[in-house]
This record gives C-alpha cells, structure tokens and sequence, in this order.
C-alpha cells in the first residue's frame, strides 16, 4: 500500500498533461516480443503462480497491441489482488476501450490496490460519463482510493467536485489533502486553459459538447465566480501544513488560482526543495510562462544532477517556446542514458525549430520504443518537410505505439505524397484497427486515389466492416467530396440502407453538396420512418428546387409535426416561390388552380 499511495502523490503533483511522458520515459524498459513469445506468455497467464501471472502481463504489455490487450483482459478478474491491479494497470496503459465496463465494475473491488489502479485506469479515458464513479470513491475508507479518485474528478473539471474537493482538505491523511489540493490547482488550470480556447468548444466542463459562444461565457463565468475565493481561503489554511507533500501541493495550487501569497512561496520552493517536489513545481506550470520560473528553469537544467528534473525542466522550458534552451537539450540528450532521452526529444519538438531536426533523424531508429515514439510526435509538432519521410517510414514501426503515433503526425503536413503510403496500410490487414488514425489523416485531401480503397469499405459483407460498423460510416463521410459515378452510386445506396444511423449519417453529408443526383433518394426518403431522414430528404428536395416533390409536400403538410411542418413550408416556397406558410388548404388550393 505504502508503494501505490508513494505514486499517488507524485502522480497527483504531475500535471494532467506532461504526466505520461514523464512516467513512460521513466517507466522500465521491454525487449520487443516475437510471435514465440507473445504465444508463449499468452500461456502462462494461466499459471498457478500469480508472480509468473504478473511477470507474463508485464512481458505482454510490451507487445502493444489490441490484440495482447484482450488477452490480458481476463486477468481482470483474477483471483489474486495483485495480479487484477496489474491488470487494471495494463488496460490504463493500452487505453483499452474494451475493458472500460471491467473496470469501472474494479473501481468497487474489496482491494484498496485494486480499486487505486482501477481509477487511475479509468481517469486515462478522460470520459466526463465516468465522473460519477469517481465522487463515492472520495469517501473510501483507503487513503489511497481517496487520493486517486480525487485526481480523477478533477481531471474532468466539474464544477461539482468542488465542494467534496475542498472537504478534503481537512482529511486525516496528509496523502489526502495533498492530493485535494492539487486536484483544486488541476481544475483551475483546465478553467484556464479552456478560456483561451476558440468560441464554441468547451471540454473537460459540464457541458463537453460544442455549445453556442453564449453557453460558453456562460459556463466561464460561473467557473470565475463559483468558490476560487472560497478555495484560496481553504488551501491557504494549509501552507502551515507539518507534511511537505501537503505545503508543496498548496502553493501550486495557489500559484494556479493566481494568488499572490503563492509568488514568493513558489521561487523558495523552486531553490530549496528536493528533486521529486521539482518535477512537480515544473510540471505543473509546463503550459505557463512565468518569466522567473524560465529562468530559474534554464539555470537549474544547466547543472540539475537528477535525471527526472531534467525531463521536467526541459518539459517546461519546450511548452514555454524557450530558444535558449534549444542548444542546451542537444547537448544533454548526447550525455544522458536511452532511459529519460524520450522527455527531452517532445521538449524539442515543441519548439518547432528546424535546428532541432539532425538530433531528432539520429534517434529515430533508437531500440527504445518510448524513443522512437517521441521522435514521431516531434517530428509532427516540426512538420518540417524534410522529416516527411522518415515519419511515412516510421508508419512501419514494429510497435503500435510508434506506427498510431507516425500516422497521426502526419496530419499536420499537408504534402499529397501521404496519400499513397495511407492507402497502402488501409489495404495491409497488419493494420486493421488503425483505421480510425488512417482516415483522420486522409480527410485533409481529395485525390482521386482515395474513392477506390473507401468503396471495399462501404460493402456490409466486408468482414471488417462487420467487426466494425464504425467503418462504414467513416468510410461513408470521406466519400461525399466526390462526384465520381460509382461513388454516387454508393452514397444513393446508403440514403436506402437498413441502418439508420448510416442514413442520418450520409443525408447529413451529401446534402451539402446540392447534387440533383440524389433527387430520386430524397423523394423515396419522404416515406423514411425516422423522422430525421424525412427532415433532410424534406431540405434536399427544396434546396435542389425540385418540381416533383410539390405534391409530395403539400401531402406531407397534412400530416406531419410542428417542427416538420415550418422546414415543409420553407422547402415548397424555395420550389415555387409561394409564401402560404403551413396552410395546407391553402397550398392545396393553389395547387389545384395550377393545374386547371
């Protein structure tokens, strides 16, 4: 227990954002597995010994790949404590969607260790869904649950974890109100982030939909207004803390509320805490630009002795955008071991200078696959085009990682030579379940390539589409840019499908597009029993103007709803010009002396 409440507090003090790197860079280190091996440990997850349990789904993890990942699945449910935190532990580092139901049942296991992985799990899928998993788990009877469930809430942003937060505060346990105290900090810094953000997205608040720039306000002022005061007041309680876990987690969470008690406070303890309490301070402020924490960064990276306040400092010093720094990373990575190298190479991406560009080529091909990982994002971050095709090789990579990581990088390039090698790995079935990163990258273009490799996708016989119907409708969406023939002939097919969600899906696309070719499917979808088909088919035929759906629509008057009604009335006056609103009779009327 000591172990897991000892990470607790070092992961409470990390921020939100820089905390994987760090713990991955730092993590242990695994050999790349052969098919032997992986079948081989596959095997032994049934071993009577838990420790050869363990010591398999640690070598599996390794192997980074869904298909592990399921295999490992069952021991969620294993007998032996230890071995289900293990496994909760793993699916936290696969973000495993498919275990997400086991482990939220985890979050209630008689084993406080049990229970503390499964939250941290849980809180790797940022699902705002979970939040109320976590407010009972506040009230653990285990310190340790406590802490974690407090980090977790807190990650989500809501404002009604305020209050339960600030309660903690006054927790027995000084890893309990540590903890409190930086998921108060942790809140106020996703406030800040979140109002810096473009009008009309709002994640990680109450409302983590798209919403109106007047929802948006709204909830921004309500998170200005609704108890920092309180908070502040709370948190300063708790500088005299006896527990330096305790005082260095207050003053953070001070300096996030912008308290000016928090200033000199936060330079004393930059200059006089130990190295763990460093990364934390560092951290913490990885997205913030506060003029005496760069310098004090650049001067304590030029002689720092710790290999993880090394990995924080030049963290800090990538996101703040600081040029001095550049040449002072170079030279560390050349002097440091592969094990924290990963840290320093997303520093210099962030950068987002092309000096950056001979260190971050020499590591690409490195045996650590955090190594390699961290060169893609970089290289993505540069998007310099003389990195472009190393990052289209590194695609290719032996661990799943490095290949999701290369593909997703490659969307900040803009360059049509991208599109080839996606279509390649799209047909390679090594890559079936990295369809989702392979489309996100083609969206950005339209070339005539893309339509053939997206059609094998729209067959409901394709296998892969029945693994996965997500697929169809991705495919679907890609597809509505074209005018090729066979291409309408597909789309006209899905506005007829058996699934609605399909139908909704490419109503909602094509009919952007105005094309008189789907005329004939607007007229059928008149008829649709969802009423949301009715509606787009209802917009199609008047934007399209056209004439054989007057009928039609002076019929639908009759029978159809309030809201169907007035998109009715508007779709006939496109058509003919006449203004008699939702009058049926009248509509009829005219009609009718039309055709005399």
């Amino acid at each position: 227990m000591s172990r897991n409440i000892a990470r607790i507090v070092r992961l409470g003090m990390l921020s939100c954002i820089f905390v994987f790197a760090v713990l991955m860079c730092s993590s242990r280190l695994y050999a790349q597995q052969s098919p032997e091996e992986i079948t081989g440990d596959a095997a032994l997850l049934h071993n009577p010994d838990p420790a050869v349990r363990i010591a398999a789904a640690r070598r599996l993890e390794s192997a980074g790949s869904l298909k592990t990942a399921e295999m490992l699945r069952t021991l969620l449910y294993d007998a032996d404590a230890t071995v289900r935190a293990t496994a909760a532990d793993v699916m936290g580092t696969f973000v495993y969607k498919g275990a997400i139901a086991d482990l939220l049942e985890l979050c209630k296991d008689p084993d406080a260790d049990v229970r503390i992985a499964a939250v941290r799990a849980v809180s790797v899928f940022h699902d705002p869904q979970h939040f109320d998993v976590m407010l009972p788990l506040l009230h653990d009877v285990s310190p340790g649950v406590r802490a974690i469930a407090a980090l977790s809430a807190s990650s989500l942003g809501r404002v009604r974890v305020l209050e339960p937060l600030r309660g903690l505060l006054d927790d027995k346990s000084p890893v309990v109100r540590a903890a409190a105290s930086r998921a108060l900090g942790q809140i106020a810094q996703l406030t800040n982030w979140a109002a810096s953000l473009p009008p009309g997205w709002l994640p990680f608040l109450d409302n983590p939909q798209k919403s109106t720039e007047g929802t948006r306000t709204a909830m921004l002022a309500i998170f200005q207004q609704v108890g920092w005061e309180q908070t502040r007041e709370a948190l300063a309680k708790l500088l005299p803390d006896p527990d330096p876990s305790v005082h260095s987690a207050v003053v953070l969470s001070l300096a996030e509320l912008r308290d000016p008690r928090a200033r000199p406070l936060l330079a004393d303890a930059l200059k006089q805490s130990d190295p763990l309490q460093r990364v934390e301070l560092f951290t913490a402020f990885t997205y913030t630009r506060v003029p005496e924490m760069i310098d004090l960064a650049l001067s304590q990276l030029a002689i720092e002795t710790d290999l993880k306040c090394l990995d924080a400092e030049a963290g800090f010093l990538g996101a703040a955008k600081e040029a001095r720094a550049i040449d002072l990373i170079i030279t560390l990575l050349a002097k440091k071991g592969a094990i924290v190298r990963p840290a320093e190479l997303l520093a210099l991406g962030q950068f987002g200078d092309a000096r950056v560009i001979p260190t971050l080529v020499a590591y690409e091909k490195d045996k650590n696959y955090l190594v390699r990982n961290a060169v893609a994002t970089a290289f993505g971050q540069i998007h310099d085009p003389r990195t472009l095709d190393d990052l289209i090789k590194m695609t290719r990579d032996a661990y799943y990682l490095v290949r999701t990581t290369s593909i997703m990088a490659l969307r900040s390039y803009h360059d049509l030579k991208i599109v080839k090698p996606m279509l390649v790995l799209l047909d390679d079935p090594i890559y079936i379940g990295y369809e989702w990163a392979i489309f996100a990258v083609l969206q950005s273009y339209t070339d005539p390539a893309i339509p053939a490799s997206l059609l094998k996708l729209t067959d409901p016989l394709n296998q892969r589409c029945k693994e996965d119907p997500s697929l169809r409708y991705s495919a679907y969406r890609l597809l509505c840019p074209y005018e090729d023939p066979p291409v309408i002939e597909a789309l006209v097919a899905a506005l007829q499908d058996q699934d609605v969600t399909l139908r909704r899906m490419v109503a909602g696309q094509v009919i952007m597009l105005k094309n008189p070719a789907f005329a004939d499917s607007y007229l059928k979808a008149l008829q649709d029993s969802d009423s949301t088909m009715r509606l787009y088919a209802i917009k199609g035929l008047g934007q399209l103007k056209e004439q054989r759906a007057i009928d039609p629509l002076i019929t639908a008057l009759h029978n159809a709803d309030a809201d169907e009604r007035a998109t009715v009335a508007q779709a006939l006056t496109s058509i003919t010009g006449q203004t008699f609103g939702v009058d049926p009779d009248r509509w009829q009327a005219w009609r009718k002396k039309g055709k005399e």
